[in-house]
């Protein structure tokens, strides 16, 4: 955990429990087979946030617990605070502008690469 940046390049701000929310959605979808394991492993890497402090964070497909980044390795632990959207040129590029303006939610679907997620992303917001 670098503690160097914060919030670098991602769009929008998520709760540790929508994004939770959003991982079950896909869990269950391809549990259902209505998703082939390329699309739900597709859709995963689309789940990868930044927290305040710039630490990149994903949930594992097979534990569904939560893994930050250390340098070459995923560690497990637990994010804190809001999660920011990464984005595949801040993944490349990992800028240290701090990004915390608020987003609309036609941006916050933008921010997710996958369309299976943006579909997930438009249902948990109708919840």
């Amino acid at each position: 955990m670098n503690g160097e940046q914060r919030n670098p390049g991602g769009l929008g701000t998520f709760e540790k429990g929508e994004v939770m929310l959003l991982f079950y959605m896909l869990c269950e979808r391809y549990r259902r087979k209505a998703l082939t394991l390329d699309d739900f492993l597709s859709a995963l890497k689309d789940l990868m946030f930044y927290d305040f402090d710039g630490n990149l964070w994903t949930i594992g497909a097979g534990s569904g617990k939560w893994y930050c980044r250390e340098g070459d390795r995923w560690v497990l632990g637990s994010p804190q605070g809001p999660l920011t959207k990464a984005t595949q040129a801040s993944l490349k590029y990992s800028p240290v502008e701090e990004r915390r303006e608020k987003s609309s939610g036609q941006e916050l679907e933008r921010a997710f690469n996958n369309p299976i997620m943006r579909e997930f992303l438009r249902q948990a917001r109708a919840l």
